[in-house]
């Protein structure tokens, strides 16, 4: 049985935690033995270390709660989609893939971790990279309450009005790039969180954004980060987060400050349905986010290249959706900052 590290799981206050997490560890503990062990001559020390690297999951999966809790990203509004879908995972489990530099794996509620990656640790030390990583998988956990609605969001935005036909002209005629586009909001969210918590473990404030022209996936094209990791996909994230009425940001949030109301929301279980009743409510605003949604798809799967997932494409195309988003996204940000300052006034 797993014994919770920290003295903070009340059934008052966390109702259930306590008692999932014990369960998914021993449905974690049992599958490796069941599975893992009869596969491969494991000795004891390879047992041993394998056992300790679970329990470090499992650690770092309580730090990363509690820390999403002081700092206001769990609340009252989320608290049951979150413990949801932590009682939903599937399975931890190692595994060792081709690619090295992999880390970590999130698939169909079943989180792989690379138990032998250890070095470039990005100057964090193995305790804090761990927690960075095992925070992003566990992002990507609660988000995935809503991918089955993500899908037929992006087709309801790809079949509306004109859009098949304007997606076709800038060769992003696929609906998949829409969804792609939300999968790429999605990586910003959690990797942003994994990012406070990482940070708030070293006990250590993060750097200030800052532009970057030299970027391993991006050459030549300068985006604006503060992250560790997925550095790419921020500003995009952000830019696109500060179209959103719901969200109420206002010209001079911080990227942090965006991400974060972001992720307030996108731990919710009905996130699409804000996305839809804010996106769908008029024609303009399902055009133009059709378009951002699809060109973030592209870039998304430019990003993931770099893992072999996707094939890499041109600088000039990706300059083109990059200059096709941020026309957009500056125009509705205008519009959504010129409709607020309305309602202050009236």
């Amino acid at each position: 049985m797993y014994e919770c590290r920290y003295n903070f799981w009340t059934e008052e206050r966390f109702p259930n935690f306590k008692n999932s997490l014990e369960k998914l560890y021993s449905r974690v503990i049992d599958n490796y033995i069941d599975n893992e062990m009869s596969i491969t001559a494991r000795n004891s020390e390879d047992v041993r270390r394998d056992l300790l690297y679970f329990n470090e999951f499992f650690r770092d999966l309580e730090y990363y709660y509690i820390s999403l809790i002081k700092l206001g990203i769990v609340n009252k509004c989320n608290f049951n989609n979150i413990l949801d879908a932590f009682c939903n995972i599937k399975l931890v489990e190692l595994f060792d893939p081709k690619d090295k530099d992999i880390s970590a794996v999130t698939c169909d509620r079943v989180i792989s971790i690379n138990s032998k990656k250890k070095n470039n640790t990005k100057g964090l030390g193995t305790m804090a990279y761990n927690q960075m990583i095992f925070s992003h998988e566990l992002g990507h956990i609660i988000c995935g309450t809503w991918e089955d609605d993500a899908w037929d969001f992006a087709d309801k935005l790809y079949k509306f009005g004109a859009n098949k036909k304007i997606l076709k002209n800038l060769k992003l005629g696929d609906r998949l790039y829409i969804l792609e586009g939300l999968i790429l909001l999605e990586e910003g969210i959690v990797q942003n969180c994994a990012e406070e918590v990482t940070h708030r473990l070293l006990k250590r404030r993060r750097e200030a954004v800052q532009p970057k022209i030299d970027n391993e996936i991006f050459k030549g094209i300068e985006i604006n980060s503060n992250f560790i990791f997925y550095e790419e996909l921020q500003e995009i994230a952000v830019k696109f987060g500060k179209c959103l009425n719901f969200l109420e940001c206002s010209d001079d949030d911080s990227f942090d400050l965006v991400l974060g109301k972001l992720a307030k929301k996108a731990f919710c279980r009905n996130f699409i349905d804000l996305l839809n009743d804010d996106i769908c409510c008029d024609e303009d605003r399902v055009e133009n986010f059709a378009i951002m949604l699809a060109c973030m798809g592209k870039i998304k799967e430019a990003s993931y290249a770099k893992f072999g997932v996707n094939k890499s494409i041109s600088r000039d195309e990706l300059e083109k959706y990059f200059r096709i988003f941020n026309l957009i996204a500056d125009d509705n940000k205008c519009l959504r900052s010129e409709v607020n300052k309305q309602k202050v006034n009236a």
